[in-house]
């Protein structure tokens, strides 16, 4: 039996709907995925107009930014290694390091959407009660992407993560030290399910 025979639907409309919505919410993941790393692609943008011109390809573009936010991506990993370790030993540094970190990644997002989520909650009948506890709801949870005060990295930015724990290792030079620990989580796992 072919893989296909498995799934006959009997009525073709159910079909439609069913496809329609599985694209509509895969599109809704990944919008809802751009808007949290929203700094990290407007960078990118900013970086890529620089040295591409307006008559480059579309392709390159796209190519262009995302590698760039790949990068910045990467950079924040670094930096966060350079933060837990700072932490580690008690080196005050790491404070004005994580809020540069945080406000980066976290306050940006939030600020983007504070219009809108004020729109949104003004018509529903909300107050602004409501509105802040939304924006800090989505903050935390933008802050909990990164988890900028844990000792653990994606499979994809590890290597810049353990380079920024061994780069302030060898700078701070104290007999103790932290070793950096590998996620087993995917950065883009929503694109497989």
């Amino acid at each position: 039996m072919a893989v296909y025979e498995k799934y006959i639907m009997v009525n073709e409309g159910q079909s439609l709907f069913d496809t329609t919505i599985f694209g509509l919410w895969f599109f809704l993941k990944l919008a809802f995925k751009l808007l949290i790393y929203f700094p990290l692609v407007f960078t990118g943008y900013i970086i890529a107009t620089k040295f591409l011109d307006k008559q480059a390809h579309g392709i390159l573009w796209i190519g262009t930014i995302l590698f760039i936010a790949y990068v910045i991506y990467l950079f924040l990993y670094f930096l966060k290694g350079i933060i837990l370790v700072l932490k580690f030993h008690r080196i005050l540094l790491w404070l004005p390091l994580l809020l540069i970190a945080v406000s980066f990644t976290c306050i940006l997002p939030v600020w983007l959407t504070w219009d809108t989520a004020t729109n949104l909650i003004s018509k529903l009948g909300g107050n602004t009660t409501i509105q802040w506890i939304f924006a800090v709801a989505f903050g935390t949870y933008i802050y909990f992407r990164y988890n900028f005060l844990t000792n653990i990295a994606p499979r994809t930015a590890f290597p810049a993560y353990h380079a920024g724990v061994h780069f302030t290792r060898m700078i701070v030079k104290k007999t103790s030290f932290m070793k950096a620990i590998k996620s087993k989580e995917v950065i883009w796992k929503f694109i497989i399910q």
